[in-house]
C-alpha cells in the first residue's frame, strides 16, 4: 500500500534567523521552494520584532547570533500570548547532549546540526507541520477527549 504523504503539501509562513548571509539565503530560497513563505532576520533582536508583527508558525533559528540568541528567542516566543502554537527548530554546529537540554529547556522543538542537509530540513520541517497540525486542532477544539476504557492500575492478585 502506498504511502500517504498528503503533508507534504502543506505549506505555512516560517521565520528564517541567521547572521550567516549565505545560511540564510539557503534557507530562504528551499523553503520557499517547498511553497512556505519565508521571513528573514539577521539576528535575534530583528527575529523577535518580526516574530511579534507577523506571528509565524514555524521559525528556523540559529543559536549563536549577535543580540539575541536561538535560545534566548526561543524564550521569548514561549512566553509571547501568540493566538497560536509555533514550532521552533534551532540550528547549531554542537552536538553536545548539554547544549542540547539547554535548547529543549528553552523551549525548542527541535534541533539541527549546521552545515544542514536539505533533505533532513524538509523532514524536520514536515515533523513540525504536523506538530503545529495537531496544535490547531486541539486550539479548535475539533478533538474530544473521552476517558480510556482501560486503567492505568495493575490487576490485584486474589
Amino acid at each position: 500500500m502506498p504511502a500517504d504523504n498528503s503533508h507534504q503539501t502543506e505549506t505555512t509562513t516560517v521565520l528564517v534567523a541567521d547572521d550567516d548571509p549565505i545560511t540564510r539565503q539557503l534557507l530562504k530560497r528551499y523553503l520557499e521552494g517547498k511553497g512556505h513563505t519565508v521571513l528573514v532576520a539577521v539576528d535575534g533582536e530583528q527575529a523577535w520584532e518580526i516574530f511579534v508583527s507577523h506571528q509565524p508558525r514555524l521559525v528556523v533559528t540559529d543559536w549563536r547570533m549577535p543580540k539575541l540568541d536561538g535560545l534566548q528567542l526561543c524564550e521569548r516566543i514561549r512566553d509571547f500570548q501568540a493566538a497560536h502554537y509555533t514550532y521552533v527548530l534551532i540550528l547549531t554546529s554542537t552536538t553536545e547532549k548539554e547544549a542540547m537540554a539547554l535548547g529543549f529547556a528553552a523551549g525548542a522543538d527541535d534541533f539541527m546540526t549546521k552545515p544542514f542537509n536539505r533533505e533532513e530540513l524538509n523532514w524536520r520541517v514536515q515533523l513540525g507541520m504536523r506538530v503545529i497540525q495537531l496544535h490547531s486542532t486541539l486550539e479548535n477544539g475539533s478533538i474530544s477527549w473521552t476517558k480510556p476504557a482501560w486503567s492505568w492500575k495493575t490487576p490485584t492478585n486474589k
